[in-house]
């Protein structure tokens, strides 16, 4: 039979020359591999991914398979140290600003207060 998805097997996902993630065949012959890592730039990269499957006892090794690997942008959260309560006339505040994705940590110093004093 021809066109009928294989159920269960295993295919191996591939990127730069290293397998990266598994999935195994759903009854439409499609498998999937979810949460994979990469150092490759945000976009698409035409063919950036192979799929292989080594073969079983029931079925023979299939010539690889090549897809576009799309990279999507992580999610980014910012986080602020609290800022300390200031009087006029004192000395300026630092604050740390950490970001999750990618993980980096950012000083602060404000070059001049953002508030007014009034009199």
């Amino acid at each position: 039979m021809t066109g009928l998805g294989i159920v269960g097997e295993t295919l191996n996902f591939v990127l730069d020359n290293t397998i990266v993630g598994t999935g195994v065949t759903n009854s439409s012959g499609v498998a999937n591999a979810h949460g994979v890592t990469t150092s490759d730039p945000v976009g698409t990269d035409p063919g950036g991914v192979i799929v292989t499957f080594s073969g079983d006892t029931n079925y023979l090794a299939a010539a690889n398979a090549t897809g576009d690997l799309v990279v999507s942008p992580a999610a980014t959260t910012v986080t602020a140290s609290p800022v300390p309560r200031r009087s006029a006339g004192q000395r300026p505040w630092s604050a740390t600003v950490t970001s999750t994705s990618p993980a980096r940590s950012f000083p602060t110093r404000p070059s001049a207060s953002p508030w007014t004093e009034r009199r």
